[in-house]
């Protein structure tokens, strides 16, 4: 595993050397996956713009962070005047260090579980995530709709992919070539390029809490598909305020693929068992 930042000159870079075994593996790379995430200090900052706003209604309540990672959220929580705080995390070693990180806070209880699996006793009236992926849908949201419990508001509350259709003679470069494009045909590829130098175009996927998500089949009006790449941008909001976008926030990418046909759909199959999801783009006439 490599993980880093590709936006930043002084990138973090990180890569697993020995061999070990591959569920220790995966759970080693689940959290180094965090040091990345917390490196993007727009996000953060997004993040707690928008709880900000909600502290009148945040204080003297219960909330929960899920998927809490080192608990930097649920710290915060707690100095907008959160009388609790279940912090719920399932990795082991993330787990670890959100221990240590909290146990200065009375008000937080930091909790070992999937999301899915924890059941409170009062009634929480926010729970807030970080469960978007690359292409929305493509990491942890369905979580939310497996809850055994009901939360008041959850933050953030809705998203959208968008998505543009560019001339790639834009976008070619020394290494990405016309020829390296023609390779990459039914691929989803995140990072081929790091910005848009064009305009969203429209909305391929919006998600609502707690409609799920709603998936829209577009057709494009190209008769010559030559040189086309689709390319896919997460926006994250809380109501009207945007928290995240892709592009912009270094946690999440732009993703790239080459144009195959006039219409395409992005499928999603879960796989509930071990918290993943599968995705894969259908092109047709």
């Amino acid at each position: 595993m490599i993980l880093y930042d590709s936006r930043d000159k002084n990138y973090l870079k990180m890569q697993i050397l020995n061999d070990i075994p591959e569920r220790k593996y995966i759970e080693a790379e689940t959290f180094l996956a965090f040091l990345g995430i917390y490196e993007d200090k727009k996000r953060e900052r997004g993040y707690k713009k928008g709880l900000k706003r909600l502290k009148d209604y945040i204080k003297g309540k219960t909330c929960i962070e899920a998927g809490a990672g080192f608990g930097i959220f649920s710290e915060y929580l707690v100095k907008l005047g959160a009388k609790k705080v279940y912090a719920i995390e399932s990795n082991r070693l993330a787990f670890n260090v959100l221990k240590e990180n909290v146990a200065k806070y009375e008000q937080i209880i930091p909790i070992r579980s999937r999301i899915e699996n924890f059941k409170p006793r009062e009634e929480i009236s926010l729970l807030i995530h970080d469960f978007f992926g690359n292409l929305l849908y493509d990491e942890s949201l369905f979580a939310l709709e497996n809850l055994k419990f009901k939360p008041k508001r959850v933050f953030p509350n809705r998203a959208k992919l968008r998505y543009a259709v560019v001339n790639a003679n834009k976008y070619y470069d020394d290494c990405i070539t016309k020829n390296v494009i023609k390779q990459l045909s039914g691929m989803l590829i995140s990072d081929l390029f790091l910005e848009l130098k064009d305009s969203w175009q429209g909305t391929a996927l919006e998600w609502q809490y707690p409609d799920g998500l709603k998936k829209y089949q577009i057709k494009l009006p190209y008769e010559n598909l030559e040189d086309l790449l689709l390319v896919f941008g997460l926006q994250i909001y809380d109501d009207d305020l945007k928290i995240a976008e892709a592009g912009k926030d270094s946690n999440w990418s732009l993703v790239w693929t080459p144009v195959d046909a006039n219409i395409f759909n992005l499928d999603f199959k879960i796989d509930k068992n071990h918290g993943y999801v599968k995705v894969k783009i259908e092109w047709t006439n």
